[in-house]
């Protein structure tokens, strides 16, 4: 019935010298002749659209919503759910490699959505776009071999002085930690990576919010205990970013005897909107595991699992991280949180670099 009417609606636009175009569920049961595509649940459907002579307008969830969240929850608007930075917006493109160049002329480019059923002002709808909507621009207006995310993250920051001369508010970037949890055996360092031009990194030792009276950032500081570091960019206005947080763990880990490979999976019944505490609850079952992964077919559909093993680290150094879940997860290493992708959300993929000791 879907395809019928769509079918009829795309002849009923051609008579009258115009063009149907839909998002990509009019692709169920058969694309309209001239219908062109709003690729939004995934770039596959516009692939499968432009092999087939379709015009498409790439626009997934994945690098184009503006409406999810930009960073920690805790300290950025209310959104929608998801998470998409900067960086992967940046990251996005546009042009999906395995089409051929015929092909690729369907692609005629993308559009970034932001949906406001959760923003009710103008400043809260300006902060979700910017600098997301100039990184979607520098994408679909550049060739790949010309994008370079340090380069866009200088050349924003003259943009964000015209939006600061117009009272537009946008997002600033918060300090970029080297790592996001730093693991010491006797003493270690938590250092940040160069600010916005015209900004100052201020920064807390005891877990407290920065202001602009908190110490400002020049090298690394020094650490030997275990605590938290946050930091806060701060404009020569006094504007301040959202805060980040450095995890310091001083650990010295027990001889764990002999090991085998594996990993100790426990099972968790009931419903959760996050990640439970594991130490306060019992687990309904337990297995020695090579792996894990869903099939769609499992005899339970409400549960929480913990899965536990060792990490043989060789060499000090910071190693990135990323954690994807469809709900909330979260990765811990040495009892501190180095991945946080907690609560209820579609598909979403969290990064975190962590410097670990051998």
């Amino acid at each position: 019935l879907q395809s019928w009417f769509i079918r009829r609606i795309e002849g009923y636009l051609a008579a009258k010298e115009r063009r149907l175009i839909g998002w990509d569920e009019i692709q169920e049961g058969g694309l309209a002749p001239g219908a062109a595509m709003m690729v939004w649940r995934s770039v596959k459907y516009g692939v499968e659209a432009a092999r087939a002579g379709h015009d498409v307008v790439m626009s997934p969830t994945s690098h184009c919503y503006f409406d999810y969240y930009q960073g920690d929850r805790a300290h950025e608007p209310e959104a929608i759910g998801g998470f998409l930075p900067v960086e992967r917006v940046y990251a996005f493109e546009p042009v999906p490699p395995e089409l051929t160049e015929a092909e690729a002329r369907h692609v005629l480019g993308a559009q970034g959505n932001l949906w406001s059923e959760y923003i009710p002002t103008f400043d809260h709808l300006t902060y979700m776009a910017f600098p997301r909507a100039a990184a979607l621009a520098e994408v679909v207006w550049s060739p790949a071999a010309l994008r370079d995310l340090d380069g866009f993250r200088r050349r924003w920051q003259v943009q964000a002085a015209r939006l600061d001369a117009l009272g537009i508010r946008h997002r600033r970037e918060p300090p970029r930690p080297r790592a996001s949890m730093v693991l010491i055996r006797d003493a270690g360092e938590v250092a940040f990576e160069p600010t916005a031009l015209g900004h100052t990194i201020r920064y807390t030792l005891d877990g407290s919010e920065p202001t602009a009276a908190s110490p400002a950032y020049a090298a690394p500081i020094p650490v030997d205990s275990t605590g938290r570091v946050k930091a806060a960019a701060f404009s020569a206005g006094g504007e301040a970013s959202a805060p980040v947080a450095v995890d310091v763990v001083r650990w010295a880990p027990a001889d764990p005897g002999p090991l085998e490979p594996g990993l100790r999976l426990e099972g968790y019944r009931g419903r959760f909107q996050r990640v439970p505490a594991f130490e306060d609850r019992s687990p309904a079952w337990t297995a020695e595991v090579d792996g894990f992964v869903f099939s769609g077919e499992e005899p339970e559909d409400e549960f929480a699992l913990r899965i536990r093993g060792w990490l043989d680290v060789r060499t000090a150094g910071v190693v990135e991280i990323a954690l994807g879940s469809d709900d909330g997860s979260i990765l811990s290493i040495a009892g501190a949180r180095a991945v946080v992708n907690d609560g209820l959300h579609g598909h979403a993929i969290r990064r975190g670099r962590v410097h670990l000791e051998p």
